[in-house]
């Protein structure tokens, strides 16, 4: 957003509960509306995102979150943790992940919190393979942007209605174990019809490896044996994600 159209975050009224250090950044256009992009006038969006628009508007996100709970320096603080961990949304998943008692982490934590539920509530009570993408926005906000390799599961009931999901795999910075044999016990326990397999690749990169290929290649022929089938494995990064269904490798 450039300086002249940032001005006119003044040609609004504030509502009283709104603290003036909130709306200093200029995240908020005259009308009230959220900026997209480079927009030149209220009345002028520019819908197409860029990558270097996403960065502009997460950082004034971020300056407003921090701002709310009243930090000095929100500006500064917000540059500090995007040059850290490179995007908003890579800031929220480490707050939610970090374990120390600093309130900005605990609310940023929050926050993720709060955006991952939101998004999982899209996906439970349907049919979950119906709604492919509400079930990649859940994933990508809960596993894209951690730093350590993850592997999840997500149990359908015979509708293909999720019961419930869980994390079954932790590992290092490229890899995580796929445990075929834990899955599939733990999908009769529950008495699962069917699931969808997660993970991970820090590395910024979604392309499956062939140890992805292969382990997924065993647990579909196993869990077939047992009346369990295995939808998809979807594999998340930074970057974007990948299913091995649409590759052709299930």
């Amino acid at each position: 957003m450039d300086e002249r159209h940032a001005s006119n975050s003044s040609d609004f009224t504030l509502a009283h509960n709104i603290h003036p250090r909130v709306a200093s950044s200029g995240l908020w256009g005259r009308n009230r509306n959220l900026e997209l992009s480079h927009a030149r006038s209220a009345g002028d969006r520019n819908l197409a995102s860029s990558a270097e628009a996403e960065k502009i508007r997460g950082r004034q996100i971020l300056e407003q979150l921090l701002a709310s709970t009243l930090v000095e320096n929100a500006t500064g603080l917000a540059s500090d943790l995007l040059d850290q961990y490179g995007s908003l949304s890579a800031v929220l998943v480490a707050s939610a992940e970090a374990d120390n008692d600093d309130p900005r982490t605990a609310f940023l934590g929050l926050v993720q919190a709060a955006l991952v539920e939101s998004l999982r509530s899209k996906i439970e009570g349907r049919p979950i393979i119906s709604r492919s993408a509400d079930l990649i926005q859940y994933l990508k906000a809960e596993m894209a942007y951690l730093d350590t390799e993850q592997v999840r599961v997500l149990f359908l009931n015979v509708k293909n209605h999720l019961m419930c999901d869980e994390v079954m795999g932790r590992g290092s910075i490229s890899e995580a174990p796929i445990y075929p044999r834990e899955i599939l016990k733990r999908a009769i326990l529950l008495n699962a019809s069917a699931i969808i397999l997660a993970h991970n690749h820090p590395s910024g990169d979604a392309t499956p490896s062939r140890a992805d290929i292969l382990a997924t290649r065993r647990l579909k022929g196993s869990g077939e044996e047992l009346g369990i089938t295995v939808h998809d494995h979807v594999i998340l990064s930074s970057s974007g994600w990948s299913s091995l269904k649409e590759l052709g490798y299930l």
